[in-house]
């Protein structure tokens, strides 16, 4: 967890900066396409050398995606809406983690750890090609 948070610290700040100069969107995309290669590496580790590093490029990747976010809202929805649509932001980051144990389990139970990551990486491979191109 340290080796995430030494990138997810490191990033906050420029992502917020990425996201004022190009736009939530390509940030967004790029940070997803980022962090779901990175998802696909972690399931590759072979020591704890590569696990520290791909943890740090991972937590870079997740800190471009909070600031990119909080743009696009601001960019997207009406003054008026902005809180609600804060609010539904802020709740929906609980809900992945309440969610993945029951998929990550099974996954796991059936066809070992390593299987979970490379799973994990097609979600947001799949949000590119969809959400992310215009």
């Amino acid at each position: 967890m340290s080796a995430f948070f030494v990138g997810y610290a490191s990033f906050q700040i420029p992502g917020g900066i990425l996201a004022d100069k190009f736009g939530p969107r390509k940030v967004l995309s790029g940070a997803i396409l980022w962090w779901s290669a990175f998802t696909l590496f972690t399931g590759t580790v072979t020591s704890l050398f590569s696990m520290i590093w791909i943890r740090v490029f991972s937590g870079s990747a997740r800190a471009l995606l909070r600031p990119a976010t909080w743009k696009a809202c601001a960019n997207w929805s009406p003054a008026k809406e902005r809180s609600a649509t804060s609010a539904l932001m802020m709740c929906s980051n609980a809900l992945g983690p309440a969610l993945a144990p029951l998929f990550v389990t099974a996954v796991m139970a059936a066809w070992g750890w390593r299987a979970v990551f490379y799973s994990l990486t097609f979600p947001g491979l799949l949000w590119c090609c969809g959400f992310g191109s215009d």
